[in-house]
């Protein structure tokens, strides 16, 4: 049997135990990428966010999100917290006319701990199957991330689409 109909049994099994869509959203609709494992300079996990992640969405719809997390920066002394979003086949959402990632970022300092922050964005839903919000630890200077957390929402034609 294939990973996906995997997928699609266990979250089907979950949401029969658990009688609720709200208990099942965790499985499917957030998780974060493969490098985070065992990976302790920094991380990032997820607190709530609104909308819940595997909710649908209309294509060309305005929706405002709100993401609660909780990260840790150990080194560097300085990074970002970075909230952008992809679409389906993985490319980054840019602003309208631009070549500038859809998305917001607040800075950040080291932690020594566990912290919690809040990003928050407005998006035109784009003509997709699907699109992630990615929230991201960048240490100073880094480009790439090891471990982002991926919310991951469906989208669904307008109306006016035949």
């Amino acid at each position: 049997m294939s990973g996906k109909k995997m997928t699609h049994i266990a979250g089907a099994v979950l949401l029969t135990v658990c009688g609720t869509a709200a208990c099942s959203y965790r499985m499917d609709a957030v998780t974060h990428s493969p490098g985070r494992i065992g990976f302790t300079d920094y991380s990032v996990d997820y607190g709530d966010a609104t909308p819940t992640p595997g909710t649908s969405f209309v294509q060309g719809e305005t929706v405002s999100f709100s993401v609660r997390v909780r990260y840790s920066l150990f080194s560097p002394k300085r990074g970002r917290l970075v909230l952008v979003f992809e679409d389906a086949s993985g490319n980054t959402i840019l602003r309208p006319g631009t070549t500038e990632a859809t998305g917001t970022a607040i800075d950040i300092q080291q932690t020594g701990g566990r912290k919690e922050a809040t990003l928050s964005h407005e998006l035109v839903v784009p003509n997709t199957l699907y699109l992630f919000a990615v929230v991201g630890v960048y240490p100073e200077g880094a480009t790439f991330t090891n471990g982002a957390l991926l919310l991951k929402y469906w989208v669904v034609p307008s109306s006016d689409e035949k």
